[in-house]
């Protein structure tokens, strides 16, 4: 019997040792999920951000609210080939993020004379030839929805958007489609913000503990 007794506690003593070191590990677990997340979620935010504020101009291409930035993303430019004819179809050569969707994207049309026009996209469809001066890009069959006054030279492509810090995470919302999020959601939201000030944008990342994650500027250098 006393054996019994002594084995029966020291299997309990195992039992509850067992216990506490996989509740240590799980702990440990999620402490490193928690920190590998929060790094994820600001290496994104920084370099999706600057990314996209860097090719427009403050007050025209983007402006900054406490919890959003709305903006108009460049996304890439269409130089029109030599043998393209004048009209609503042109033949482009495309260098950009990724191919124009005419259902979110809009595009500014350079025309001979230098000036530039707002043109409706209706079409994109894939080329089955090169174009005369690049036959490194990917070519394009663009169809507008009028024909410019004159020759169009090149037509820049950009998507209406915006970022928002919602539901603690970085979030984006092209044109009126719902926010899908970009990062993890263990950010402290209202408490993350996005800064602003004069041509300057930044942000300031709490984590929803409340612990600071990082402050700065993400484009115009800062105050």
């Amino acid at each position: 019997m006393v054996e019994a007794l002594v084995a029966l506690i020291l299997a309990l003593l195992i039992l509850q040792l067992s216990l506490k070191a996989l509740a240590i590990t799980r702990q440990v677990e999620t402490s490193l999920v928690r920190s590998a997340d929060r790094i994820e979620t600001l290496r994104l935010a920084r370099s999706v951000l600057r990314q996209e504020l860097r090719n427009g101009t403050s007050g025209i291409d983007w402006g900054v609210q406490s919890d959003s930035i709305w903006l108009r993303a460049f996304r890439g430019t269409g130089f029109v080939c030599p043998q393209s004819e004048a009209g609503v179809h042109l033949l482009v050569a495309w260098e950009g993020i990724r191919r124009p969707d005419p259902a979110k994207d809009s595009v500014l049309l350079l025309l001979e004379d230098g000036s530039w026009v707002v043109g409706d996209l209706l079409d994109v469809e894939p080329a089955p030839i090169q174009c005369a001066a690049d036959s490194a890009r990917a070519v394009d069959y663009w169809t507008l929805a009028g024909a410019p006054t004159l020759p169009v030279v090149m037509g820049r492509v950009f998507e209406r958007g915006s970022y928002h810090l919602a539901n603690q995470a970085l979030r984006y919302r092209s044109g009126t489609a719902g926010r899908q999020p970009l990062t993890p959601e263990v950010l402290g939201t209202p408490s993350s913000v996005f800064l602003w000030s004069g041509t300057s944008a930044g942000l300031s990342l709490v984590g929803t503990d409340g612990e600071p994650m990082w402050s700065g500027w993400i484009a115009g250098g800062g105050p």
